[in-house]
């Protein structure tokens, strides 16, 4: 939980398996169960090494929104760098965050780009 200006946001960070997409709907599914009845806003991000159109990916979409589909320009590829290709990196939000734009900035201290949103908090 973090404390912004007095309102609580929870804010949560993931790695969804690499080995099957039968293990990342499982992962998908527990963090629904975490998650989905938090009163609070949410922020879930994350590789989720899913494309956006997976089982995995929908399951989470379901709940929560996805800041780069709202904001975001272009294909936003994060993976792999420097040539990403597809789009694996995530910020999800509750309807309680409301993105003004998100980004993917070239970095390379990782093995993908990372994914920057912005939000208005209500």
């Amino acid at each position: 939980m973090i404390d912004v200006g007095g309102t609580p946001l929870r804010f949560a960070d993931t790695h969804l398996s690499t080995i099957d997409d039968g293990e990342r709907v499982e992962q998908a599914n527990a963090i629904v169960a975490l998650l989905k009845d938090a009163p609070e806003a949410t922020l879930l991000v994350g590789d989720m090494n899913a494309v956006p159109t997976s089982a995995e990916m929908r399951t989470l979409t379901t709940h929560w929104a996805d800041a780069w589909s709202e904001e975001g320009f272009g294909f936003g590829f994060t993976s792999p760098v420097p040539i990403p290709i597809t789009r694996i990196d995530y910020q999800l939000h509750s309807a309680q965050l409301v993105p003004t734009v998100a980004s993917v900035p070239l970095s390379f201290a990782s093995d993908h780009f990372p994914v920057a949103a912005t939000y208005s908090l209500s």
